[in-house]
């Protein structure tokens, strides 16, 4: 990767000297007019070559060519500088007449718009901004540039899979970047802004994104990491995105005030999930994560906080989460380069405290109505009209509407029944039955068991949770409080269909991804995140 870096600067740097004294030579010979059509022509043909010059130096060294030709005409049209220059010019060329250095206004409009297109083509477009550490500088292989290819690739393709097993389709993803409030150092300012232009804009090095259960925030971050994941958006950034979700993040060992968590097991465990997903992030980053961690060319997206498995069932003040935020801010920050480190994603319930030092939070919004028409219509089946009668007669369903996985879930039902599910209940209870009878189908005719069986169960899980505990319970007194001997299976079944969720270890819990309360009836059902 260093190779062709050194020699497309070097090719740069010469181009820069002929364009220099091509501009040089047209203002001797013919003046301000010719030199600036000479330059004009040069500008034009570094800006259709831009994606030659793709490194931090080359656009340093275009803006400065540009700032030496703009500062050369302005002394040289100082009337205080011109006696100075022109004897200079006779002393070498006395043959030669000193040319005319008088300059209109024109031409310093003309200077003005040069020197703004330059540097406006050559602004850091990465998502991230540049490290300031290359890739190329602690990893030494010759083939970087397609080892790098190579786990970008593979990388999305892990996304991806993620995306097909939580039964998410792209034709319901309406963007919730314009949907983030933001709160900055500056005096807690807050603005609603697209997502990825938020942590752009942003100085701080870590970031906590925030929303309700459903509200998009895993599909959010995995979306963002497939963006960063793009090839050349890592060259250019020098940063590796990395998706962790932290729902599979269990320890060997119970956490407790005297025996707290660690840096190094959340390194260990970051390190270990990379290596299990396929042979070519296994062999890079079991080679390379220790010199890209402490280097700062990994960004981290966490996702689900709140549900790191030890945590389940503590309480949202508890020190354990206290001490968890501590070790994200270390692991994060840590000794590497000052540049964006890391996003951690997590419900109000359980997030991070102050401890975790995010400056920047991001707050997932509701969906505005305009949001849900366009979910709505993402699906190619809803007419204007059925839309428009969610808005005069079916007021009850617009709140549901504003949460963008129950607006998927709303989509979806008005597409296969053309018709509006009756309550909360039933838009539950359809989905509910369509992913047993799709999903978990082999997973019922395995254990024998019916998707009604599943359904009346969840039901009872749901509402003695609810009741009791609020998101979630140990499952022995499920056992004991349901007296129920297929408890196992549906809970396993509701737990492969992600519906559901278990825990290991001495808490031993059951929780839902979502806690809902269907309306007119007061169960919860259970929905996925």
């Amino acid at each position: 990767m260093s190779s062709p870096n050194i020699s497309k600067e070097r090719l740069l740097i010469f181009v820069l000297f002929i364009t220099t004294a091509a501009f040089l030579l047209g203002w001797l010979i013919g003046g301000l007019s010719l030199a600036f059509a000479i330059a004009a022509v040069n500008i034009l043909v570094l800006w259709i070559a831009r994606n030659i010059w793709f490194s931090d130096k080359g656009n340093y060294l275009i803006r400065m060519a540009v700032l030496g030709l703009i500062s050369l005409v302005v002394v040289g049209s100082n009337s205080i500088w011109q006696p100075f220059l022109q004897a200079a010019f006779q002393s070498f060329f006395p043959k030669i007449p000193f040319p005319d250095f008088s300059v209109s206004a024109l031409t310093y409009g003309f200077l003005l718009a040069l020197a703004s297109m330059v540097f406006y083509f050559t602004r850091d477009k990465t998502i991230l901004g540049k490290n300031e550490t290359p890739l190329d500088r602690h990893i030494k292989i010759p083939d970087l540039n397609d080892r790098i290819r190579m786990v970008c690739i593979a990388l999305a393709d892990d996304i991806r899979d993620i995306d097909r097993k939580t039964n998410w389709s792209a034709q319901y993803y309406t963007p919730l970047e314009a949907e983030v409030e933001m709160q900055t150092k500056n005096g807690r300012k807050k603005l609603v802004t697209d997502l990825l232009k938020a942590i752009k804009n942003t100085d701080d090095r870590l970031i906590l994104l925030l929303g309700e259960p459903g509200s998009g925030k895993s599909v959010s971050l995995r979306k963002l990491c497939l963006e960063l994941s793009d090839e050349r958006e890592v060259l250019k950034s020098q940063k590796i995105p990395v998706y962790i979700n932290l729902k599979e993040w269990r320890v060997d060992r119970e956490w407790s005030e005297e025996h707290p968590p660690t840096v190094d097991e959340l390194e260990q465990f970051v390190f270990q999930n990379l290596k299990s997903r396929d042979r070519v992030t296994s062999d890079f980053f079991d080679e390379h994560f220790s010199a890209l961690y402490e280097n700062g060319n990994l960004f981290f997206a966490f996702d689900s906080f709140d549900e790191i498995p030890a945590v389940l069932g503590t309480s949202h003040n508890s020190e354990l989460i206290n001490q968890l935020s501590i070790v994200f801010r270390k692991f994060l920050k840590g000794a590497r380069q000052p540049k964006a480190q890391g996003i951690l994603s997590s419900r109000e319930f359980r997030k991070p405290t102050d401890a975790f030092g995010a400056k920047t939070n991001l707050l997932v919004r509701p969906f505005t109505t305009d949001k849900i028409v366009k979910t709505l219509e993402r699906s190619g089946k809803i007419s204007q009209e059925t839309i428009r009668q969610l808005f005069k007669k079916r007021l009850d369903l617009v709140p549901l509407a504003r949460n963008p996985f129950t607006a998927a879930l709303l989509s979806e039902f008005i597409t296969q029944n053309n018709i509006f599910p009756k309550n909360q209940s039933e838009l539950y209870k359809s989905y509910l039955f369509r992913t047993l009878k799709t999903s978990c189908r082999d997973k019922l005719l395995k254990k024998q068991i019916t998707a009604e069986e599943v359904f009346s169960v969840s039901g009872k899980i749901g509402e003695f949770i609810f009741d009791k505990y609020g998101l979630e319970a140990p499952i022995d007194e499920l056992r004991v409080h349901l007296n129920n001997e297929r408890l196992d299976d549906v809970i396993e079944i509701l737990e492969f269909a992600r519906i559901g969720r278990k825990s290991t270890g001495d808490a031993n819990m059951f929780s839902e991804s979502v806690q809902k309360t269907v309306s007119g009836e007061n169960k919860p059902y259970f929905s996925p995140k």
